[in-house]
């Protein structure tokens, strides 16, 4: 028994230091602890001597005496437990409580840098699409005959630059080629119309009549010199 006590008391001893290392509430319960563990292996060890010497009587009563120390012991060991439970609880609830502030904050931080980068993703296709669609525009009035429309942003120092230049070249490429259209069908109209003539009076008024339109004038007109090359006569 006495073997089995001390073993108790190794144990005991242990978890006493354990405890007085990671005790977070009043170190002088652990320090009231010992103390009375102290005056406990004291009063057992008077006890064990009593019974040595045969009076057993004696140490049965000392063993129960509400005096052994043991059972302050016992109550202090509930108080500190209870202590300890009560500050885990308090720990746990704080621990709870800076978890859900993290938690928000998190959230909150997460939304802005989302949002943040929702802006920018509008923003920067916006400025992509928007010259996209002008150029659209562009190409679909080229296309259309409508060559009078200016070619934004020739001055970019970019790829943007680079379509916008190809495209300006495209127009005026278009354009030509709807002037050359134009002036060979006018040319091919003004044949026609010579073909048919049968005096110079005809033929003058189907030049002027032809000509005038295209070169922007308001009123044209033809003379014929006579046959010694001194007058000119309109017809």
């Amino acid at each position: 028994a006495r073997r089995r006590a001390q073993a108790l008391d190794r144990r005991y001893q242990n978890y006493l230091d354990l405890a007085r290392q990671s005790f977070l509430g009043d170190a002088k319960l652990i320090q009231q602890l010992d103390e009375q563990n102290q005056r406990w292996n004291a009063y057992r060890a008077e006890t064990y001597r009593v019974a040595r010497e045969h009076q057993i009587e004696l140490a049965w009563k000392r063993t129960y005496d509400a005096r052994n120390p043991v059972f302050v012991l016992i109550n202090q060991l509930n108080n500190a437990t209870d202590a300890s439970r009560s500050d885990a609880d308090n720990f746990f609830g704080a621990s709870q409580a800076v978890y859900k502030q993290i938690l928000v904050e998190t959230v909150v931080i997460a939304c802005a840098i989302i949002i943040i980068f929702l802006t920018i993703s509008l923003t920067l296709a916006r400025s992509i699409t928007k010259p996209l669609l002008k150029f659209r525009e562009n190409i679909l009035g080229v296309s259309e005959g409508q060559f009078d429309q200016q070619v934004p942003f020739l001055d970019l120092n970019n790829e943007l630059g680079e379509i916008s230049r190809s495209l300006e070249t495209l127009r005026h490429v278009a354009l030509m080629q709807a002037h050359y259209s134009e002036t060979k069908s006018s040319v091919a109209e003004i044949a026609r119309a010579l073909q048919t003539c049968t005096s110079f009076a005809e033929f003058g008024n189907a030049v002027t009549q032809r000509l005038a339109p295209l070169m922007g004038l308001v009123y044209g007109a033809f003379y014929v010199s006579d046959g010694t090359h001194s007058s000119l006569q309109r017809v």
